[in-house]
């Protein structure tokens, strides 16, 4: 049985017995967690809620009907003694330190251990988090792979923020508010059922569950809590509600906030925060906002947030895999990944999907759904092999070819233009085919002058003259309007000239040449820095907006040219141009025996 796995009643009995057995006899708790195959919190519940001797269903006393209001209602505790006492919530050693972290500058007596202090200082280090000693924070960032226990932290901050409320009794005299004015926890999901089902409905389940707030009695309304003797509201909604805005908060909390629309309109995830982020100000440094979120995209605004946390004093943030946040839930044995350690049991999910696995579980950049490559370590593996290999770049500085740099009478090449005038560079691509392999000899561009100013198209025209002298291509292509004159010259000397627009059917293609380790190109970083920044805009390439594509577009079409004529796409050998069977379709791959060839790493 694989830990974490569903176990029937029968089965609980027996493991509980066996837990009770070991523990009797001195077995270290690992031990038996990897003899039974069961996990910390499992043994935890299983001991706890299933003890020897409860009755046959296993049911525990936990019915709202039979939980007892309390008397009497402790107003000095804080944050922590909080959850333990009136929370029955089991919180997670992780969830625990977080919740330290955010709120020991305000109390006297500081939560956090020294053993808390050398934890976070390690995660720190490792980049897992921004928090500084002596820091008092207002505001929580929590970048955290998917199932990793960040809704849960959500809801018990809500319910923190509610009892911090509930001390201080008369909360309008407080703050100098109208007397009997509403004050408003709100949650924030991206939809009306994504806000019922995370974090309102473990508030839900907690309240139902605790003597504290069976004694509050708050009056409940769909996705509100009315507190009667404090005025005070835990509101549920979504970033579509026209009721978010205009409310006094104590705290807004925003679930998933990079899956809020990501159109500029007034629903997007930054005017959804800088929405209700106004909302605490009545509060001043009192007033707590707390984003939530797994990793949707490299330049999401969830990023940019945890960003600021590094230089704004009062936020702080947390980036963590869902198995660092929830390390009890695993065996200990883990597999690498460039490094980075992950649990045995998620090792099917990796080998279905790495790209989906790294981004949702592991929250790593470069495997967001933004980005085309999401493996980028692939295009770093192929220039180290072109370079291992003796690939050179032909072209000095000053535009010059090295002396070596002539055509093989064994090959034909192909020539590909990405003009630009005044913004862009004007790249131009030189590639040949080996069988299957896709070489880039030359791969060079033009760039504007410094301060201003456009490219000097006639250095680009005598730079060509040069390179046609030594190679001869059997096709040159070219992308938009801007290299319309230089192409009618190429024409003039009978130099076969066509038009061809990359889109992501050329990029397709190079993507696959790439992830299959067929091909190389020499040495020139604006290349792999080019594609690795690349992003996937629904049926389209771009560029970042701090960027460009001049080179990736240029490989792109050489790579695409020698498919074209040679069919080399992934098997072996070299087919004419007159198989059909060998043409690439519309998505840039060759049909083998009519059926579509799948992507490698999709």
């Amino acid at each position: 049985m694989n830990i974490g796995q569903q176990r029937t009643r029968r089965e609980i009995k027996k493991l509980t017995q066996r837990v009770y057995e070991m523990q009797k006899e001195g077995i270290p708790r690992s031990t038996i967690m990897a003899t039974l195959k069961v996990s910390d919190d499992q043994i935890y519940r299983y001991v706890k809620l299933y003890p020897p001797g409860a009755d046959k269903n296993l049911h525990v006393d936990q019915s709202k009907e039979k939980i007892k209001p309390l008397k009497t209602i402790d107003r000095t505790l804080n944050p922590i003694e909080f959850c333990d006492k009136y929370l029955p919530i089991n919180l997670k050693p992780m969830q625990r330190l977080v919740l330290k972290a955010f709120y020991d500058g305000k109390y006297e007596h500081q939560l956090l251990t020294d053993d808390d202090k050398k934890a976070l200082r390690k995660l720190n280090l490792q980049g897992k988090t921004t928090w500084v000693e002596g820091g008092e924070y207002s505001e929580l960032v929590l970048m955290i792979g998917m199932k990793g226990g960040k809704t849960t932290l959500a809801a018990v901050i809500a319910m923190i923020e509610e009892y911090e409320l509930y001390k201080i009794g008369d909360v309008c005299g407080r703050y100098g508010f109208v007397p009997g004015e509403e004050v408003y926890i709100k949650n924030v999901a991206t939809n009306e059922k994504q806000a019922e089902k995370t974090i309102f409905a473990k508030i839900r389940g907690a309240i139902e569950r605790s003597s504290y707030y069976k004694a509050r009695r708050p009056e409940l309304n769909g996705t509100t809590y009315h507190f009667l003797d404090t005025n005070v509201f835990i509101e549920s909604g979504n970033s579509n509600s026209s009721s978010l805005v205009g409310d006094t908060c104590k705290l807004v909390s925003m679930d998933e906030l990079d899956r809020f629309r990501s159109s500029n309109g007034k629903y997007s995830a930054e005017e959804v925060y800088s929405a209700l982020d106004k909302s605490t100000d009545p509060f001043g440094k009192d007033g707590k906002r707390v984003s939530i979120s797994s990793l949707v995209h490299d330049k999401g605004f969830m990023v940019e947030l945890y960003g600021k946390c590094k230089i704004i004093p009062s936020m702080l943030g947390f980036w963590m895999a869902e198995w660092e946040m929830q390390p009890d839930r695993y065996c200990g044995k883990t597999f690498l990944h460039f490094g980075v350690k992950i649990p045995v049991e998620h090792v099917d999910s990796y080998r279905k999907n790495p790209e989906k696995f790294l981004r949702d579980k592991a929250c790593m950049l470069g495997y967001t759904k933004g980005a085309y490559y999401r493996e980028p370590h692939r295009i770093k593996t192929c220039f180290e092999n072109s370079v291992n290999e003796g690939y050179k770049n032909p072209v000095d500085t000053k535009h010059r070819f090295e002396e070596w740099f002539f055509a093989n009478a064994s090959f034909k090449y192909f020539e590909h233009h990405d003009p630009s005038v005044s913004h862009d560079a004007y790249a131009i691509c030189l590639g040949h085919a080996e069988g299957v392999k896709i070489v880039i000899d030359m791969i060079h561009r033009f760039v504007p002058p410094e301060g201003g100013g456009e490219i000097d198209l006639e250095e680009v025209k005598s730079f060509c003259e040069t390179l046609h002298e030594r190679f001869r291509p059997e096709l040159i292509t070219y992308d938009t309007w801007a290299a319309a004159a230089l192409m009618q010259t190429f024409s003039k000397k009978n130099l076969s000239v066509e038009n061809l627009y990359i889109k992501k059917a050329q990029h397709d293609l190079l993507k696959e040449k790439i992830y299959s380790d067929k091909f190389r190109c020499h040495e020139y970083a604006v290349v792999p820095k080019e594609l690795g920044e690349l992003e996937l805009d629904s049926d389209k390439v771009d560029h970042p907006t701090e960027g460009g594509k001049d080179t990736a577009d240029a490989v792109a079409g050489v790579t695409w040219n020698c498919v074209r004529a040679y069919g080399t796409g992934v098997t072996a050998g070299i087919a004419t141009k007159s198989d059909s069977e060998n043409e690439p379709n519309k998505a840039g791959f060759k049909q083998l025996s009519g059926t579509g060839r799948k992507k490698i790493w999709e």
